[in-house]
């Protein structure tokens, strides 16, 4: 499952804006040019499938703080709109979870074989009136899954009031069981009833069930957005049964005793990882402290006892952080800003190697020469800002001509940028 691209409108400086993401996706551009808004906005997709949409605005700083700062509170809302692509077996997993595959069939009658979709969520929301303390309420939602070639299979709509409205955009017969079994619960006028949302809320937050949808609202609610600080992550944690690694660093020794003891494989290319950075690396190891929290520790052959996360360097406690952040199968995207901070250029390029060999989605904020130069051309996309909104497009296809030579190598995307040959890179009032 991968998201192809998010879309939003009104979304802070995001006015207009759609960002198409790749396996491996790198975003730069001037300060001020919508970045932190875009990681926001993919904060926001996430907490929205996690929480509800309520908790989502509140996360947010409440609606007024979410809106286009030029657009008036109850004129144009805020729309989001995420595409999904799901293969072939996780359809098929989202259909058995249902139980429904086997409903009335003979045993030896062979199922038709299930398709690769795009699964497309689009759902708006404004304020109902111009007051600081009016509520907000959603204006339109629909669901839709579509063939990966952008044939048209089936929708979920909200209609106003709240009802749910499914339609069938296909009647091919090679489809017909698999659009039976995807769509059987929402078909049901009863069930449909039952889901009734509330104003506030989305068809996702009213699921009664585990099914395909419930597998990508999942799988979007696992997006995790990392500000890693070397200060915050040197910090004890805590041990819980889920424990993870929040934004800045936080409970890193809780998450890496998670991995330690739930998923050996991940923990191993952990500390493989860490011995390309200190050779000499025998064991990380999680420590209780005097209070009864959790540290990090570091042994090293040759020396008598081990290092703890205050006694080593930024660059390295910053390194097994982005590390544990990495091999971490509970994320579904990644997204990490400044990937760079307190880096040796050298290890930079190692990690850069495990986020393009990683098989989840990341996403990558940065203004380093190193990073830019060493990932591939087609993977850097540029952010610009003009009267208040922000843009974006992939570096290489901005100009034709000069495309071509950073694709063959005869410069980099980082002496492009840095040439000012890019007008929109430059910061504002250079350009």
């Amino acid at each position: 499952m991968r998201i192809r691209s998010v879309h939003f409108e009104a979304f802070k400086s995001l006015y207009d804006f759609t960002a198409d993401l790749a396996d491996l996706t790198v975003i730069t551009g001037a300060n001020g040019s919508g970045k932190s808004n875009l990681v926001d906005g993919l904060v926001f997709i996430s907490n929205a499938y996690l929480h509800g949409l309520e908790l989502a605005v509140s996360h947010g700083g409440g609606y007024e703080n979410l809106a286009h700062r030029r657009t008036r509170r109850a004129r144009r809302p805020i729309r989001l709109t995420v595409e999904v692509e799901v293969e072939a077996r996780e359809v098929e997993e989202g259909l058995r979870y249902t139980t429904l595959r086997d409903r009335g069939r003979k045993g030896e009658k062979k199922r038709q074989q299930l398709p690769s979709v795009i699964v497309r969520h689009d759902f708006s929301f404004r304020a109902v009136s111009q007051k600081l303390t009016a509520d907000f309420e959603v204006t339109q939602e629909w669901l839709s899954v579509a063939t990966l070639d952008g044939v048209p299979l089936a929708a979920i709509r909200r209609q106003r009031g709240g009802g749910i409205v499914v339609e069938r955009q296909s009647h091919a017969e090679d489809l017909s069981e698999f659009l039976d079994d995807l769509l059987y619960v929402y078909e049901r006028d009863e069930i449909l009833a039952e889901m009734k949302p509330a104003p506030s809320d989305l068809i996702f937050g009213r699921a009664l069930f585990i099914d395909v949808f419930w597998q990508v609202a999942r799988f979007l609610s696992s997006i995790r957005v990392f500000q890693l600080s070397p200060h915050t992550s040197r910090l004890p944690g805590v041990a819980s049964p889920r424990a993870q690694l929040e934004l800045h660093g936080d409970n890193l020794p809780g998450a890496a005793d998670f991995l330690r003891r739930n998923d050996g494989d991940a923990w191993a290319s952990v500390e493989s990882a860490m011995r390309t950075i200190i050779p000499t690396l025998e064991e990380i190891s999680i420590a209780y402290t005097e209070d009864r929290r959790l540290a990090v520790q570091f042994r090293e052959r040759g020396v008598g006892r081990p290092w703890n996360s205050a006694e080593v360097s930024d660059g390295t406690i910053q390194a097994f952080a982005l590390l544990v952040a990495i091999f971490d199968p509970r994320a579904s995207i990644l997204v990490i800003e400044e990937l760079e901070n307190a880096l040796h250029p050298w290890i930079l390029r190692q990690l850069l190697q495990l986020c393009q060999d990683s098989p989840r989605q990341i996403l990558l904020t940065s203004h380093s020469p190193v990073l830019l130069t060493a990932v591939p051309p087609e993977s850097v996309n540029l952010m610009w800002m003009e009267q208040g909104r922000s843009s974006i497009a992939q570096v290489a296809s901005m100009d034709p001509e000069v495309a071509q030579q950073v694709i063959d190598g005869e410069i980099t995307v980082f002496e492009l940028l840095d040439s000012g040959a890019v007008t929109q890179a430059l910061p504002r009032g250079l350009g």
